[in-house]
């Protein structure tokens, strides 16, 4: 049941006007004195409905349309689902307008997975979860951690006899086999210059991220002067999703992943507003819409402007999830768009999902029984 709906059904029923009250009415609507006021251009404003784990993310215009006689008027009330980029746009209105909040950490906690196919005639496959903790200093002289624990790593075979079907990382196989002891390792080190972990913008401290301007037009002017200034962004090849952006990018890709990643770091929600506004309008923007991630959280999924260099062996389509309810990146995933290795177009080739993520007062301690290693992927 929607708001509207409940909102309608905890009220009495409106009795119908007196007949005095009509008669008036008719009598006014005669009179050759009584004018009209001309009315002016509607604004439809869109409203957001909150989503909840186990809720869809309702996103909707509420229309009123009354329907009026010499007699009686029924007003009726219309819910459309906002869809493709006003869903966005609906979602940084929201966020524009959530409070500021800070602390000595900025922290999260992460749930990846990979898949990897065997071979390319079996049906097993090998997936590897981890989960991932980063803690992120607002002080440049205060260590930063990111620690990974190996959950499992299981080799998944279908049933003899039963169809292969694209892996989904929410659903639950009683066919997964097998197991291997968790491994777990860290690395504990103070960034001198305080840049923070995505590095797709621009090399970004936190006094960097509150300086950057909060109108859309403004923030992309910006945008563009770093990409004129090529150095400062992070080159890598087919690394889109990991905080690089590819050495072969072109500006509106650029602009693209710049809007992901200020979505992804811990911006004040005014940026992250005009971040998501900056990414609704590029031309390589798709909204594919509300989907389950990971961890059965209904998210909105974007497909953006992010192609891999030509030299990748697999094409994957690329989406990042924007949690509805805060404008920040949730996760990403990436899914075969081609039948490769056994595995059928649309399977879930690799995720990130964020279970938690805010700010902190409690400091980072190294964790026990685990190797130091120089960073963590």
């Amino acid at each position: 049941m929607d708001e509207i709906t409940l909102l309608a059904s905890r009220l009495p029923d409106a009795p119908p006007p007196a007949p005095e009250v009509v008669a008036r009415a008719r009598a006014r609507l005669r009179d050759p004195g009584f004018r009209t006021a001309k009315p002016g251009p509607r604004r439809w404003t869109p409203m957001a409905g909150l989503a909840t784990a186990t809720a869809t993310v309702a996103v909707a215009v509420a229309v009123t349309v009354v329907v009026a006689n010499l007699g009686d008027a029924v007003p009726q009330t219309v819910a459309t689902p906002l869809k493709g980029k006003q869903l966005l746009l609906a979602i940084a209105d929201r966020t524009e307008k959530a409070p500021v909040e800070t602390g000595a950490y900025w922290r999260r906690r992460s749930v990846v997975g990979a898949l990897f196919p065997v071979d390319a005639v079996s049906s097993g496959v090998v997936i590897n979860t981890y989960d991932i903790t980063l803690w992120a200093p607002r002080e440049s002289g205060d260590p930063a951690l990111a620690s990974s624990t190996m959950q499992r790593k299981r080799s998944l075979t279908l049933p003899s006899g039963k169809a292969r079907e694209p892996w989904d990382p929410a659903k639950k196989y009683d066919y997964m086999l097998g197991s291997e002891p968790n491994r777990c390792e860290y690395s504990w080190k103070v960034e001198p210059k305080g840049v923070l972990y995505d590095r797709r913008a621009a090399e970004l401290t936190f006094a960097d991220l509150e300086a950057l301007p909060t109108d859309p037009a403004a923030l992309l002017e910006r945008l563009r002067a770093v990409w004129t200034d090529r150095p400062n962004v992070s080159p890598a090849p087919g690394r889109a999703g990991r905080g690089e952006v590819p050495k072969d990018a072109k500006e509106e890709q650029y602009l693209s992943l710049a809007a992901v990643s200020l979505l992804n770091l811990p911006s004040p929600p005014a940026l992250r507003a005009a971040a998501l506004r900056i990414l609704a309008d590029r031309p390589g923007t798709e909204v594919v819409g509300e989907v389950v991630d990971a961890l059965g959280r209904t998210e909105v999924a974007v497909r953006v402007n992010a192609d891999r260099p030509s030299e990748v062996r697999i094409p994957t389509d690329y989406q990042v999830m924007v949690d509805p309810r805060t404008g920040a990146l949730a996760g990403n995933r990436s899914t075969a768009v081609t039948n490769r290795g056994g595995l059928p177009r649309g399977t879930v080739l690799n995720y990130a999902a964020y279970a938690e993520q805010g700010w902190t007062d409690e400091r980072p301690a190294r964790p026990g029984g685990c190797k130091r290693v120089s960073n963590i992927p």
